[in-house]
């Protein structure tokens, strides 16, 4: 069975087209919301830099922004999971 390419839809004010992210993207999207670097989303999420800014392009792809500012900033603003041992490296209260 082969995928077929997804079409950006509108939002609902009409604004920039978007695709629904994925479930690993919105947890990419959650810790980079939180201020992660790259490395930091990698080691928590347990996968590689390069996977980690994959994942990121894609992400500005489908909230069309183009950096890690905007996304963070859309990121705050949708519903995303929280993901486990995600506590910000320098928050930490020990």
């Amino acid at each position: 069975m082969a995928l077929e390419p997804q079409t950006p839809r509108e939002d609902a004010a009409g604004g920039v087209p978007q695709i629904p992210l994925t479930p690993r993207e919105q947890e990419v999207l959650s810790l980079l919301s939180l201020g992660m670097s790259n490395a930091a989303i990698a080691a928590t999420l347990h996968i590689g830099v390069s996977t980690v800014k994959t994942h990121l392009s894609a992400i500005f792809w489908k909230l069309g922004v183009s950096n890690r500012t905007q996304a963070g900033v859309a990121g705050s603003q949708m519903s995303l999971p929280i993901v486990p041992d995600s506590v910000p490296l320098g928050n930490s209260s020990t």
